[in-house]
């Protein structure tokens, strides 16, 4: 059984996380709108798939440390929110390279 002190150490732990997300969200949004390039479909597309990753990898850690630390995928062996965090980082990077390509195009 989870003490007091354990139970508000997991809650500040949640919300320093789910503040991380927002800022990232925030960011992402920020600069997406503010730089000045094309916003051509591609990007448009590439834009909302990052929103959706953001959200996800949100939803994915949350889960993963609600039922507890030592949650683990059954494929691989990692660690499931690192899994969220992996796919959030792949996609934004994917997504800042297609919006450079579209601009040479």
């Amino acid at each position: 059984m989870r003490t007091a002190e354990g139970r508000i150490n997991m809650y500040k732990k949640n919300v320093s996380i789910m503040a991380v997300y927002a800022i990232i969200f925030v960011v992402y949004n920020i600069l997406f709108w503010v730089i000045p390039f094309p916003k051509n479909t591609a990007s448009i597309v590439v834009y909302i798939f990052s929103l959706v990753s953001i959200i996800a990898a949100l939803g994915i850690t949350y889960v993963a440390f609600k039922k507890g630390n030592d949650v683990k995928s059954k494929l691989y062996g990692f660690p499931v929110f690192k899994v969220g965090i992996m796919y959030m980082t792949i996609q934004i990077l994917f997504g800042i390279i297609i919006c450079i390509a579209g601009c040479f195009t």
